[in-house]
């Protein structure tokens, strides 16, 4: 199996390096997780595809790494992907999960749109959090059901209640009761519980609901994912071209990070086609 290098670029982030295939990929962690969760579908790949050269850069406020003067964390992590892109300087694959995903969406429609820039490969999004697709109408209550999650969130931390406001979150995207969760995990959630909240209410708001993406884009979603994962998708997979969406069975949100390899065969196929 190959193995897995760190470094740190100009702009600070820690970069785990996966392979050392000839086909670029840039694997996009999600909110509150980190490179180092990403792991082992990283480890998965590589071994299934040598041909592979993965790359998954720690996404702004995550260990250490930082893009000075920019206060929207959208923008913020947009800002250190395009760094670790431009270094690449050459065609890649985006994968991403969760806000991973939405954020892979988001950077190939801006590469796409951008006169000289290297346009992406493809993309798989993982269940990404691209809310935006859902501000017309038919996907109100689908909303609203995230928005009392964020509400919950805020009224708890406000009131100094960090744990409460963090654990009503994670569950509900993780599906699993807070006190399952391992105490070691629960305590590293809490210490970044401001970040994950103001995380998930920029990706909440954003308005973005068109991704113009000039190559292929593969959706995947969890048949047991919290329902505005499944709507999102379902709306995605209405609106973009081409596109493929895959759904995995007996699968939920964070079941990329916990049995990656049931995402193996999709991924492949849309990285190695």
């Amino acid at each position: 199996m190959a193995m897995l290098s760190c470094r740190t670029t100009t702009c600070g982030p820690m970069i785990i390096r996966a392979g050392d295939g000839d086909i670029p990929v840039v694997l996009i962690h999600g909110s509150g997780s980190g490179a180092r969760q990403m792991h082992r579908l990283a480890q998965l790949l590589v071994a299934a595809q040598p041909s592979l050269k993965i790359l998954i850069p720690e996404l702004h406020g995550y260990g250490g790494a930082a893009a000075p003067g920019v206060h929207n964390p959208i923008e913020a992590h947009l800002s250190i992907l395009s760094g670790v892109v431009e270094d690449l300087a050459q065609s890649c694959y985006f994968i991403g999960h969760s806000m991973g995903g939405f954020l892979a969406l988001k950077l190939s429609a801006l590469l796409t749109a951008t006169t000289g820039a290297v346009e992406p490969a493809g993309v798989v999004a993982i269940e990404p959090t691209a809310f935006g697709v859902l501000l017309d109408g038919p996907d109100d209550a689908v909303r609203q059901e995230d928005r009392d999650i964020l509400l919950r969130m805020s009224q708890a931390m406000a009131t100094g209640r960090q744990e409460n406001g963090i654990a009503c979150f994670i569950e509900y995207w993780n599906q699993t009761p807070w006190s399952e969760i391992p105490a070691p995990v629960r305590s590293q959630l809490v210490a970044i519980a401001p970040q994950i909240q103001a995380e998930a209410a920029a990706v909440s708001t954003d308005p973005t609901g068109t991704f113009r993406i000039n190559a292929p884009v593969h959706l995947m979603c969890g048949g047991r994912s919290p329902v505005p994962a499944q709507r999102i998708v379902e709306r995605l997979a209405a609106a973009l071209t081409p596109v493929t969406l895959e759904w995995v069975a007996d699968a939920g949100h964070m079941s990329v990070l916990r049995t990656p390899e049931k995402y193996l065969p999709g991924i492949l196929h849309a990285v190695t086609d």
